[in-house]
């Protein structure tokens, strides 16, 4: 009868205490762990971060650190870290800031003509991760113009002033290449049509868009 006792107690015991550690354990997963009053914020990841750097980059933002790294580690973060742009909204908890920087959200790029190419990659640098130098070094890449009968001093006619929605974390390469196509998707087979009427070819229209641009912008800066 007293060792009936003595398991009884000791079952209630047991029940008590994985009730309270199921209890902190969901409050260290699910309760709010971000340390900013705005609606969202965005971190930027850079490609080949480690934990540690990604514990850099939030830092700022997350209220509870000890929270995070144990979240992250329960759910193999760590070790499938993702390079990108990630959104962080107020209120979030830990689970869901994990999950948030497991999907890289696009950026809207936007550039208008541009004078010089190392103009343009500059432009482009800023809102990316590539910079203006690895940009510069792939669209002068001397086997892509060859390639796509581009020269160094007109390839810049290939990047048509758009808005364009792709990754953050795009490289250098990667970002020509998608100029290049968006080159060749603009010049369909009637457009092309149209430039050998007036005896043009694709990149000399585009050059001259580019002159008549610069001249129209010169004239609204008049006073």
């Amino acid at each position: 009868m007293k060792l009936k006792k003595i398991l009884t107690l000791f079952s209630i015991i047991l029940v008590t205490f994985a009730s309270v550690y199921g209890y902190i354990i969901y409050r260290q997963i699910f309760a709010d762990n971000t340390n900013f009053s705005q609606k969202e914020v965005f971190v930027y990841i850079p490609t080949e971060a480690n934990f540690d750097k990604v514990v850099e980059v939030v830092s700022p933002f997350i209220k509870n650190m000890e929270r995070f790294k144990m979240v992250a580690e329960k759910k193999s973060y760590p070790t499938n870290v993702k390079s990108g742009k990630f959104l962080l909204k107020y209120g979030m908890n830990s689970n869901d800031i994990i999950n948030s920087l497991r999907q890289n959200v696009p950026v809207d790029l936007a550039f208008n003509n541009q004078e010089r190419l190392e103009d343009f990659c500059g432009r482009i640098g800023s809102q990316i991760e590539a910079d203006s130098l690895s940009l510069l070094t792939a669209f002068k890449d001397k086997k892509f113009l060859n390639e796509n009968g581009f020269t160094e001093e007109n390839v810049l006619s290939m990047c048509i002033p758009n808005s364009y929605e792709l990754f953050w974390n795009i490289n250098a390469v990667k970002f020509r290449d998608r100029m290049a196509k968006e080159f060749r998707k603009f010049w369909t087979s009637e457009r092309i049509e149209k430039a050998k009427a007036l005896n043009l070819t694709p990149i000399q229209v585009s050059i001259l868009a580019s002159i008549v641009h610069k001249e129209t912008v010169k004239k609204d800066e008049r006073p």
